[in-house]
């Protein structure tokens, strides 16, 4: 068992919403410490100083009796849930080392049955090819959409199309916009998987995964690049099948597999669908380097060394203010 306790934050300097915030704890099942207004100025100087609050939301994990053991649980939270009780540096490091760096990008590391109710019993089902894409480019979904339909049914696999958007954009493709045999996750659970992925490169970050073991963590590998093109709005695809390490490509290679099923249909129907899909793509790749961009909101101490999934180099970093009407 464990409590939550609200402690909210905001600059005194501005006229803030009061109605909002109301209506917000009245949403909440958890406590609230005081109304905003009400925190002493020596409490806000320390949550800054000592837990590194900037702006964005945190979640400070105690012991009952205060020990601070995790400054902030909320990524290790969006990744685990709850099986990361009691929310500790200690506790979260033993989960990760439970996932194998080579094998572990797997679909129910970036998916839970809050965003796909049906997740369990696609990944039990070893015929099920699942497809997940994203992007706003609406004549490469309906193109690539076509070409995966063609190759599943030809390989003889049941396939499930899930899009999941760009990268925590509120506007984009609907329901409406897209074919009905898509899952189209709606704007809430879109947000939670987007929020996963950066959880789990703030993980990396944190514990030092970026730079000791960027040979071998292909998780940290493969989340760079979902999270570097879905920030850019670039078409991409992620393909899974049963419990089996998934296969990450950009909206033109993706398509390029598809397109080519005849190709590489030989040996490669039922179950071995995804590893066709997967040597096919090593064959097609090119050797090229563009531009990978991936932004990371700053959840406490800002993010420290990311190393390039393509060439293994250190990748700049550097700050970006934005204010938007979100």
């Amino acid at each position: 068992m464990y409590e939550i306790v609200w402690l909210p934050i905001i600059d005194l300097s501005m006229s803030y919403d009061l109605k909002r915030f109301w209506e917000l704890k009245q949403l909440m099942k958890w406590s609230v410490a005081v109304e905003p207004t009400r925190v002493e100025a020596d409490v806000v100087e320390f949550v800054k100083k000592e837990w590194h609050f900037i702006r964005q939301a945190i979640a400070v994990s105690m012991t009952s009796a205060g020990e601070v053991v995790c400054q902030n649980a909320l990524p290790m939270l969006w990744t685990w849930g709850n099986t990361a009780f009691p929310f500790s540096d200690k506790t979260e490091q033993i989960l990760w080392n439970s996932i194998d760096e080579r094998h572990g990008w797997k679909l129910d590391l970036v998916l839970d049955d809050f965003i796909v109710p049906e997740l369990r019993s696609w990944i039990e089902n070893r015929t099920t090819f699942v497809c997940l894409f994203g992007g706003g480019d609406i004549s490469w979904i309906q193109e690539f959409t076509e070409k995966v339909k063609y190759a599943a049914y030809a390989a003889g696999v049941t396939l499930k199309l899930v899009y999941v958007g760009k990268n925590k954009a509120k506007l984009g493709l609907s329901k409406t916009d897209l074919s009905r045999d898509i899952n189209v996750i709606e704007s809430e659970f879109r947000w939670r998987f987007w929020t996963k992925l950066e959880s789990i490169l703030h993980a990396k970050i944190r514990h030092g995964k970026t730079t000791t073991a960027y040979k071998t963590d292909v998780v940290i590998h493969e989340a760079l690049k979902v999270v570097g093109h879905g920030g850019k709005g670039e078409s991409w695809a992620v393909f899974s099948m049963g419990p089996d390490p998934m296969v990450t490509t950009d909206g033109e290679t993706g398509l390029a597999i598809m397109s080519n099923y005849l190709n590489w249909r030989q040996d490669t129907t039922g179950l071995r669908f995804l590893e066709g899909v997967k040597h096919y793509k090593e064959v097609i790749s090119r050797d090229v380097h563009g531009c990978i961009k991936v932004h990371l909101p700053v959840l406490g101490r800002v993010p420290g060394i990311m190393v390039c999934p393509d060439c293994s180099k250190v990748m700049d970093m550097s700050y970006t203010y934005r204010c938007c009407d979100e």
